[in-house]
């Protein structure tokens, strides 16, 4: 289980200097289904507003006085950032038993 959370923790922080380095290899920009008017995107994390704006980082608009499309936005993004955060989670739950060392011989795979 240690094992499992520091391998975790690695990945994440190697993602997180990657990403700020801008060497993390993304997919190249690419257009939007049906929203070719628009031109190609880059492809994003979505993050709270604790982080950065940077080119890969989506995040809330700051601060309270905001226009109603700003907030709007925000609000959708916010929305968005929690659900992924929650399919994450029914994943991680689902594959709990991955987490750990499993109890078996060599002798019992054989």
């Amino acid at each position: 289980m240690v094992e499992a959370v520091m391998e975790e923790h690695f990945i994440i922080r190697n993602l997180g200097r990657l990403s700020r380095e801008g060497r993390l290899d993304l997919s190249m920009d690419s257009h939007l289904p049906q929203a070719n008017h628009l031109g190609p995107v880059p492809h994003v994390f979505v993050s709270n507003a604790a982080f950065p704006l940077r080119r890969d980082l989506m995040r809330p608009y700051p601060g309270r006085n905001l226009t109603e499309r700003r907030q709007v936005f925000s609000y959708r993004l916010s929305r968005a950032r929690r659900t992924v955060e929650k399919a994450f989670g029914i994943m991680a739950s689902q594959w709990r038993f991955s987490r750990r060392v499993l109890g078996i011989s060599m002798k019992m795979l054989r």
